[in-house]
């Protein structure tokens, strides 16, 4: 556990821009992350006509055997299926799930059937 994440010892991690909840961070076994990923575990919601703001927080899950591409960004309640995989510099909405066997691309998170190499 590194500062309460869930990170399994056979995780390959790259450094992470900004600083986000660890404790909200999971990574199953064999998961890879490329150079520089983001991830969000909260957002605000900003109320019209000056309501008080509201911070929501979600855990962002890369389960066994996933890949994170460089540049990635994750945004909050996110899980990446094992044996799928997020492409550089793709956006990940909040609450989206990568089934098993996808891959995603781009910022409009497109989907596309993924076959790893075995």
């Amino acid at each position: 556990m590194l500062f309460g994440a869930k990170i399994a010892a056979s995780v390959v991690v790259s450094p992470i821009i900004g600083m986000p909840e660890l404790d909200l961070i999971h990574m199953g076994k064999e998961v890879y992350t490329g150079a520089a990923p983001r991830f969000k575990t909260f957002f605000v919601t900003r109320h019209v006509g000056g309501g008080p703001s509201t911070v929501t927080y979600a855990p962002i899950r890369l389960l066994a055997g996933s890949f994170l591409g460089p540049g990635s960004i994750l945004l909050p309640g996110c899980t990446v299926e094992g044996g799928s995989a997020v492409s550089e510099r793709t956006l990940v909405a909040p609450g989206v799930t990568v089934k098993a066997g996808f891959a995603l691309l781009g910022t409009r998170g497109s989907r596309i059937h993924y076959r790893p190499v075995s």
